[in-house]
């Protein structure tokens, strides 16, 4: 791609360019696949330098390295997202990252940058053709470093504004500096430990997050519950954080049977009260992480026990899911 003045001097000294080029290499410009594009010139100056390259006229938009070139700005049209019912597909995914790739490139429309996001929100979350789930955590707060409470999920609108600054700043550098500075979780690296299974990390996530939708949380929520008693015990107390993962019979039995299966005794509390004094032990690293896993699991089995009762009505024995637990980690 050569790029000149569209006046017959700047057509000149090119021809003169491909021509040296070619008695140097041999390689002579096929004039059948080359084209010639011409603006701000009027007409008979653009006969007149079609006529001396002998080149024929391209027009817009064309391809170049795989890339789409246009002399207008991207439309809808030519980055639509799928507009069919969500399916949380691999062809969807691969459409959704495509887009996401032209992001690094071109200026897309905002409207279907905040579409990307949107079905990136509905992949996370979950949405089926008859309900949408809630989100969790809002999407500003994902998409920031999992240091900083986050998914280290890309914003696909601020990624195009950061791929665009150049200069002496790196894409991921820019993108950081518009995302802010933000407070940092210091029990990341425990969360997003390499022991614990994914779905025990997101679950830990959620929970040191404050997010999880316990009883009371949906009554606060203003979302009707039928009965807001804690399915696991035989008390009639309101659903809270505490009553799962701290002060009832079935999580102390499981954890009793877990905190003699790895010989390791930590005071009862909150899961982020448990991973910060985790985190202040002179223990090797790998063992912090293992402890932290086999936390992470045993708040993942008591949730996962508590569904079984509300749904299934069918009671989990803390025995048995520790021997899963058990089995999982190891």
């Amino acid at each position: 791609m050569v790029f000149c003045k569209g006046d017959e001097d700047s057509i000149n000294r090119v021809l003169e360019a491909l021509n040296h080029f070619s008695a140097a290499t041999r390689l002579i410009a096929n004039r059948d696949k080359s084209h010639m594009f011409v603006a701000g010139v009027r007409d008979q100056v653009k006969a007149q330098l079609l006529e001396k390259t002998g080149f024929a006229q391209g027009t817009f938009p064309i391809r170049y390295l795989g890339l789409p070139l246009s002399s207008k700005k991207w439309s809808k049209l030519e980055t639509t997202v799928d507009q069919q019912d969500y399916k949380p597909d691999n062809n969807y995914l691969c459409k959704t990252i495509i887009i996401c790739w032209k992001a690094t490139i071109f200026i897309l429309p905002q409207s279907i940058l905040k579409k990307v996001n949107r079905k990136c929100r509905e992949y996370l979350w979950g949405k089926t053709v008859e309900q949408k789930k809630t989100s969790l955590v809002s999407w500003d707060k994902v998409c920031l470093l999992k240091s900083r409470r986050g998914l280290n999920v890309k914003d696909c609108r601020t990624w195009n504004i950061a791929s665009m600054v150049g200069g002496r700043y790196s894409i991921t550098k820019s993108y950081l500096q518009l995302k802010g500075e933000h407070n940092k979780m210091e029990v990341a690296d425990l969360i997003w430990n390499s022991v614990a299974l994914p779905k025990y990390r997101f679950h830990v996530w959620l929970v040191v997050y404050g997010r999880l939708l316990t009883k009371e949380r949906l009554l606060r929520l203003h979302i009707p519950v039928e009965n807001p008693n804690y399915y696991l015990c035989d008390h009639r107390v309101m659903e809270k954080s505490t009553h799962l993962f701290v002060d009832r019979n079935w999580i102390t039995s499981l954890r009793v049977e877990l905190t003699q299966w790895i010989n390791v005794q930590l005071p009862a509390g909150e899961l982020k009260y448990v991973l910060e004094c985790i985190k202040r032990k002179r223990w090797k690293e790998f063992s912090k992480e293992l402890i932290a896993a086999v936390w992470g699991a045993m708040t993942y089995q008591t949730l996962r026990a508590r569904n079984y009762k509300v749904f299934k009505d069918a009671i989990l024995q803390p025995i048995e899911v520790a021997t899963q637990i058990k089995r999982e980690i190891v």
